[in-house]
């Protein structure tokens, strides 16, 4: 698999870098520190920018889960390089993938029809009083709106371990787990999976670490407070860690049948 960083990011339009892993050096040649704190627009090909921020702002009104965009991005070094971004919106941060891309044909397919975006999962559950009020400009940067954001989770797993020890979560577990998010930080993400899913969990980790996807599935989480709670997931790998999002299954049904098999969702 090609290096992969992940990067988290103020969910505004003026997204900034607030935290970036050590692998941005390998894909833009930026250390982590060097990135912090700038807005994301300084680093896509001005030709792109306006309708990267367009697709970004449209995602963020319908709320979309994830997404997978491709386009060019600038290394420190002054030239462009085709990457491929999977991103999810994650109530409180917006959180991305960024993965290098060296395919003559992807880059050929940026040149011509950059930026592209290919894959779009979304869809509301009905937690209202969780959801958060935001002001948005549209895609056009002319008029505000106010919009709703599906609570959910984000947690950075350590891909090196095979208890998956989860090295950051996002402050969503409180209100939607019972759990305080840095008591989370150092436990097992195995911990709080239903036995009945551990299998179902490892799979669908060990093949995001393998393939540039996001997977998609369900398993039960299990809880002090709530007891055990469905669960929606995307996964997906950088190269020191795996990002899982979650959100309560909008079904609020867990079936073990085909219908509910889970799968890949995207790649190249």
């Amino acid at each position: 698999m090609q290096p992969a960083f992940i990067a988290l990011f103020n969910i505004s339009p003026q997204a900034t870098f607030s935290y970036a892993s050590e692998s941005v050096y390998d894909v833009l040649g930026y250390e982590p520190m060097e990135i912090l704190n700038k807005n994301w627009v300084e680093f896509y090909h001005p030709d792109e920018v306006g309708s990267i921020m367009g697709l970004f702002l449209a995602n963020i009104r319908d709320d979309v889960f994830g997404a997978v965009l491709t386009c060019r991005m600038r290394h420190k070094r002054g030239h462009y390089i085709p990457v491929e971004i999977a991103g999810v919106i994650c109530y409180d941060v917006v959180v991305c993938v960024f993965h290098l891309q060296e395919s003559t044909e992807v880059a050929r397919m940026i040149h011509f029809y950059s930026p592209v975006q290919r894959t779009l999962i979304k869809y509301q559950v009905s937690y209202d009083q969780y959801h958060r009020v935001m002001s948005l400009p549209d895609a056009r940067m002319e008029e505000c709106g106010e919009i709703t954001l599906e609570p959910r989770i984000c947690l950075i797993i350590d891909r090196f371990t095979k208890q998956h020890i989860i090295q950051y979560a996002s402050q969503a577990t409180n209100f939607l787990l019972g759990y305080e998010a840095s008591a989370m930080i150092g436990t097992p993400l195995l911990k709080y999976v239903a036995e009945q899913d551990i299998s179902l969990v490892r799979d669908m980790l060990l093949a995001s670490k393998s393939k540039l996807k996001l997977y998609r599935f369900m398993f039960t989480f299990k809880t002090l407070l709530f007891g055990e709670i469905p669960m929606e997931a995307i996964s997906c790998s950088g190269s020191e860690s795996l990002v899982l999002t979650l959100r309560i299954d909008p079904r609020m049904l867990f079936l073990h049948d085909e219908d509910s098999e889970a799968g890949s969702i995207c790649g190249v």
